[in-house]
């Protein structure tokens, strides 16, 4: 880097070597670091930030004392107490023979389904791979707008794509395999010859070059309700749920459908087992023939509600800690564009008169814990703006304000039981910031929530009204619901049934229950 006088480290490329090259070690008089984000030394092949020192280094940038603070920091490891180091931003790691492999830049990392992931380490494997020339991972939407991994390759005709699947995953978890890989004959780049990621087309998410209509009643059941989960056109019967963009939660979606549907005892394992239509129309057809659905019952909201046995399992564990910010569910939206305060509070307030958990309370009753529904509620919003403070300084008041939000508790017997602030961050850029209680929400909940708030806002400033379903059932219905099914026969059976399983193991419950 500049900084550091352009050179840093040095290593020598065999000639025949078919491996890719690392960026070797230091030069002399030159210190280098690969360090955690809490600027501590990583061990050997875990990820890090690298960090320079030595007599290379230079002063900083002319004229941005801003800038030069924020990459140029203290070095605990130095010999004098003013000893500086330079972040790089590249992601690197240490290889057995010390030698420091480049994953890519500290900005590559992204979050995936609640994964981080470290693109640069999917990329490393996929240039390991024989007939690879290059390539490069990214981050893009599919066509139900959730984010989903794509890699790049430039690779000879004979390197396939299940190859490369393959390869990546005897090397990296399950969630950091690309749910696309698309083949190119060139990465595009920018002028100066740097990868050009802007200009990485977008994969065909479920268009198969070799695309299989189905040919049975079960095939064409199945792929109608596989287009519909995964938001695609078509679906081949031959194409992989996973390849496609499925994850767990999806997976989870479309069994319930299939259920519903067509096969009420088809376990979720049978998706990972056969993953395509034409695999799981086979299992599908072994399975008993589905009866007429249930229509799930409303219950009258002239009074204190049952809870569900997961909304009573937190409602007992804050009875045990009043306060307890444990089950505080955050999540951050970073929008681009600048946030009306009115329009931000109207679409709060559609929202709470369309989702009862948002009215909900929580009481100790005579009969035990019971829910209750007010008519109307006001969800706390507070505007924030950021914009003058100095970027360094700004980052750290919206860490600031993003960890007082979080660490915010819920009375459950007073409410409401979410809040909302709103940073203004940028002239074009605002963060919202929505913390609601784990009692009324979960991971499917703020898909839904993150969804309807865009959709309801953007109506809202376009002046129509927003194009949504409506909510026949909530989920005071299904609490009621499953605590008539608890007391029923059915479940009673279910309950004997382990029991019958586990009565060869007559020590398996002797758990310690001091506390």
């Amino acid at each position: 880097p500049t900084e550091d006088t352009t050179f840093s480290t040095w290593a020598v490329v065999p000639r025949d070597s078919p491996l890719p090259p690392t960026v070797g070690r230091p030069i002399p008089n030159t210190q280098l670091y690969i360090l955690d984000k809490l600027r501590q030394p990583v061990p050997v092949g875990v990820p890090g930030e690298v960090y320079i020192g030595g007599m290379g280094l230079s002063l900083g940038y002319l004229g941005r004392p801003d800038m030069t603070a924020e990459r140029y920091v203290h070095n605990p490891f130095g010999a004098t107490a003013d000893a500086r180091m330079y972040r790089t931003g590249d992601l690197c790691r240490y290889l057995p023979d010390s030698k420091v492999e480049y994953l890519g830049r500290i900005d590559q990392q992204v979050k995936v389904r609640g994964f981080r992931i470290e693109l640069g380490e999917i990329e490393s494997v996929l240039n390991r791979v024989a007939g690879v020339h290059e390539c490069v991972a990214a981050v893009r939407a599919d066509a139900s707008a959730n984010q989903q991994i794509v890699a790049y390759v430039v690779a000879d005709a004979t390197t396939t794509t299940d190859a490369l699947r393959a390869a990546l995953q005897a090397q990296v978890p399950g969630y950091m395999v690309p749910a696309a890989i698309v083949r190119l004959d060139v990465l595009p780049r920018t002028p100066n010859g740097k990868i050009n990621r802007r200009a990485l087309p977008d994969p065909t998410w479920g268009n198969s070059a070799d695309f299989v209509a189905p040919r049975t009643p079960i095939e064409a059941q199945l792929a109608a309700i596989w287009a519909d989960v995964l938001h695609l056109d078509r679906v081949s019967v031959t194409d992989n749920f996973f390849a496609l963009g499925g994850h767990s939660l999806l997976a989870t979606r479309l069994i319930a459908r299939i259920r519903a549907a067509l096969a009420p005892d088809l376990a979720l394992r049978a998706l990972f087992a056969a993953p395509t239509i034409a695999e799981l129309a086979l299992v599908v057809g072994e399975a008993e023939p589905v009866a007429a659905p249930v229509a799930l019952p409303a219950v009258a909201r002239d009074g204190p509600l049952v809870l569900s046995a997961g909304q009573e399992r937190l409602w007992f564990f804050d009875q045990l800690t009043p306060g307890t910010i444990l089950y505080n569910v955050p999540i951050a939206l970073r929008l681009s564009f600048a946030v009306d305060e009115s329009l931000l509070a109207a679409t709060l307030h559609t929202l709470m008169l369309r989702h009862e958990s948002w009215r909900t309370t929580f009481h100790a009753t005579n009969a035990g814990a019971r829910q209750r529904i007010a008519p109307e509620a006001a969800v706390p919003l507070r505007f924030v703006d950021l914009r003058s403070l100095p970027p360094v300084e700004r980052e750290s008041a919206i860490q600031a304000e993003a960890l007082r939000e979080a660490r915010t508790s819920f009375d459950l017997a007073t409410g409401p039981l979410v809040q909302v602030a709103a940073l203004r961050t940028g002239a074009a850029e605002t963060l919202v910031l929505v913390t609601q209680h784990h009692i009324i929400t979960d991971g499917a909940s703020v898909d839904l929530l993150t969804d309807e708030l865009l959709t309801i806002y953007r109506a809202l400033r376009d002046g129509h009204a927003p194009a949504l379903p409506e909510v026949t059932r909530d989920y005071a219905d299904y609490a009621a619901w499953q605590r008539a099914w608890l007391a029923s026969a059915d479940s009673h059976a279910h309950v004997a049934a382990w029991r019958g399983q586990l009565a060869e193991y007559p020590d398996i419950l002797n758990l310690p229950t001091d506390y």
